[in-house]
């Protein structure tokens, strides 16, 4: 049963192994390096999923630093999205927080405050990296979930085609993840140091994904790098895309077509009867 007190949450971080890109291993080292420089400040479980194949000696030897740390071999099929859908039939949690490859921290508490949102606001989704870029969308790079709502997308992720549809684009007509969830009556929750926001008002705040410096959110990756690191064109280029008004009623519109199609079958989900015990 969840408690809104003290509920039980695993972390599962994909960790690539170095035959996937040499880049991996630099990406768990910062990710390693924030967790201790920024803890998150709240009790929790942390899976290292090693998509891929067997962790090599030096990523073992990494992760030891951290003391709940727990291994666990994948096969890397649907990459980071599919292994998230595929560990959250196996993890015993209330909330699971999934965190990509290049995910880092720059200041503590940020799984405190994450489960602070989520005691104010109740069931959804919540992450700290959203936008309208083709569709509105939470990145699934940093986003806590009752892990038994991601088991009830219907739709198993096998590949990058399949990761990109889940997470922004069209899928058969069908919802990204985002979309899909909001429309089952789970929120999905922008969550800032300082604030907490619905789908609408993603572009409310200062310094969030691919806005200002950044500072509101929660954790960052290497999207965020890029734009940081962008010049002022790059870094207009990248906002609109992500912002202007223009995205945002072409994401509205898609919203509300895929609302449309949805409000006359939604009991017919494959997934609704998954969720009889969340709803």
């Amino acid at each position: 049963m969840v408690t809104m007190t003290n509920p039980k949450i695993t972390l599962v971080y994909i960790c690539p192994v170095e035959s996937c890109g040499t880049v991996y291993f630099n990406y768990a080292c910062r990710f390693v390096a924030s967790y201790h420089k920024f803890p998150p400040e709240m009790e929790h479980e942390i899976i290292v999923v090693s998509n891929g194949g067997k962790p090599s000696g030096q990523t073992q030897i990494l992760f030891s630093s951290i003391p709940n740390a727990k291994f666990i071999e994948n096969d890397n099929v649907g990459l980071d999205i599919g292994a998230f859908q595929k560990f959250a039939r196996l993890v015993d949690c209330d909330l699971m927080l999934c965190l990509g490859a290049s995910i880092y921290f720059h200041r503590k508490g940020w799984l405190k405050r994450l489960v602070e949102a989520w005691r104010e606001k109740g069931r959804g989704v919540y992450g700290t990296s959203c936008n309208y870029e083709i569709s509105p969308h939470i990145r699934p790079s940093f986003v806590m979930l009752d892990p038994k709502l991601l088991l009830a997308y219907p739709h198993k992720i096998r590949n990058r085609k399949d990761c990109l549809a889940f997470e922004s684009g069209r899928w058969k007509r069908k919802m990204n993840f985002t979309v899909w969830s909001e429309n089952l009556g789970f929120p999905n929750w922008m969550v800032t140091w300082d604030g907490i926001y619905g789908i609408r008002e993603w572009d409310n705040p200062d310094n969030v994904f691919r806005k200002g410096n950044q500072s509101s959110m929660l954790a960052l990756d290497h999207q965020a790098d890029d734009f940081d690191s962008g010049d002022f064109n790059e870094k207009k280029f990248l906002y609109n895309i992500s912002y202007s008004s223009k995205t945002q009623s072409i994401a509205a519109q898609y919203t509300a077509r895929l609302c449309r199609r949805m409000k006359c079958f939604a009991g017919k989900l494959s997934g609704k009867a998954k969720l009889k015990c969340l709803i």
